[in-house]
């Protein structure tokens, strides 16, 4: 078990396991299969699970925020705020999304297919990090990829 420590006081305030070698290649095979389930949803799905995780968010902003200034330092009156902006962000994105068209016909000829790229890994900010998180995976979703 690793200890993570307040910033503040430098006293233990959780214990995580991190995963070994073996747990993340595991974890990354399990994503690469769901992926392949995961693109053939419509893209109706996908927005209203997106819809779904915004709801979630935002009711569990209080919850989320209080971890985010005890692991960083963050005020929290700011680390709430955060996970509001990563919601509007998270909605700017699927309002993006409405008009996506996967195939756009350049001529009677010529076609271009947006295609899922697969599994893709997202690494967060320290600083930021559920809107630096929600600015790759939401797209990353939507399109039709999975996220590890």
């Amino acid at each position: 078990m690793e200890k993570i420590f307040s910033p503040f006081t430098q006293e233990v305030i959780e214990e995580v396991q991190f995963k070994n070698f073996e747990e993340v290649q595991k974890s990354f095979q399990i994503s690469n299969i769901a992926q392949e389930k995961w693109e053939k949803t419509s893209k109706e799905e996908r927005q209203e699970i997106i819809k779904k995780f915004n709801k979630a968010l935002i009711e569990e902003k209080n919850n989320i925020g209080e971890k985010i200034s005890n692991y960083m330092g963050r005020p929290i009156r700011f680390s709430a705020k955060e996970v509001e902006t990563g919601v509007a962000r998270s909605e700017q994105v699927l309002s993006f999304f409405e008009n996506f068209s996967f195939s756009q016909d350049l001529d009677e000829c010529r076609t271009i297919l947006h295609k899922p790229l697969g599994n893709i890994l997202v690494f967060g900010a320290w600083n930021y990090p559920v809107l630096t998180a929600i600015n790759s995976i939401v797209p990353a979703i939507l399109s039709g990829n999975s996220v590890s």
